[in-house]
């Protein structure tokens, strides 16, 4: 095909006119996701694992934390710990798991949260649940 000459079928363009297409916003909802303290981005999964010491055990701290660990969609384990503290792990989006962590800061009603240990193991174990070990260790 000769492009010196181009044929008006593929030369026509549209006739120019003010009218403008309704404007449209198809960019996805700005969201308010930063970065957490840690400096990671909020949906990437990571596991934690938190030592919980005070008045802990005998107040339904690890029946709780199964529920919290549901209501945030989190997987992993609480036990009770023979040194009578409460030990859970938790695997999840990072928002998800650090809201579990603060709860156990403060604990179900009845408990006194004294001390918390927590370490983010960098390792991810892929839960399928999020269990009640009832074996003290």
């Amino acid at each position: 095909m000769d492009k010196t000459n181009p044929s008006p079928e593929t030369d026509h363009q549209p006739p120019e006119t003010d009218h403008q297409p309704p404007e449209t916003d198809h960019q996805p909802p700005e969201t308010d996701h930063q970065p957490s303290e840690t400096g990671h981005q909020p949906s990437e999964t990571v596991t934690a694992r938190i030592i919980i010491r005070g008045i802990v055990q005998g107040v339904y701290f690890r029946v709780s934390t199964r529920n919290i660990a549901r209501k945030y969609s989190v997987y992993g384990w609480v036990r009770n710990n023979k040194d009578s503290s409460v030990e859970a792990v938790f695997e999840g989006r990072r928002e998800d798991v650090e809201s579990a962590l603060a709860w156990c800061k403060e604990g179900p009603p009845g408990a006194r949260v004294d001390e918390t240990h927590v370490s983010w193991t960098g390792k991810i174990e892929n839960f399928k649940s999020f269990h009640v070990d009832y074996e003290s260790s």
